[in-house]
């Protein structure tokens, strides 16, 4: 990958600083810049250091030029579905502390209603809906081949 190459001669960084800086290994800075493809975390962590976007630092083809592939297509599979589990996950913590609050405004009959118990059951099938279509999106993404973790393997 030129870019990579380009962006720590400009800085006169040697790949011994830049592994350093990332965390990775002097050999997986070689192997990227000798071509290899890094993944998402690699690129995302090259990124930070050099202070670009991933997108474009993955998005520059050997030669220089910027390249079409990944182009306009939006975030990655394996992006698409973290994005997804971290908001299932924050819906579910949301679920159990609103559960809970209820709970105790019932015990304590704040509320004086009937209805906590419809409006929990309502958003758990919703919460429910949320972790089918989590598990839909593994499922297809798998399916596919598109997810980098079996694509690498």
């Amino acid at each position: 990958m030129q870019k990579l190459r380009r962006l720590r001669l400009e800085r006169a960084w040697s790949q011994e600083q830049v592994a350093e800086m990332t965390g990775l290994s002097v050999r997986t800075i070689q192997r990227i810049e000798g071509g290899t493809k890094p993944g998402f975390e690699t690129a995302k962590a090259l990124a930070a250091t050099f202070d670009v976007d991933v997108q474009s630092l993955l998005g520059e083809t050997d030669d220089g030029t910027a390249g079409t592939e990944g182009a306009g297509q939006g975030p990655s599979p394996d992006a698409a579905y973290r994005g997804d589990l971290h908001r299932l996950v924050a819906h579910a913590c949301a679920y159990v502390l609103i559960t809970v609050l209820l709970s105790m405004a019932s015990v304590t009959d704040l509320l004086q209603g009937r209805w906590i118990p419809y409006t929990l059951f309502g958003w758990g099938l919703g919460l429910v809906a949320h972790g089918c279509y989590a598990g839909l999106v593994v499922v297809l993404a798998r399916r596919s081949g598109r997810r980098s973790s079996d694509a690498t393997a």
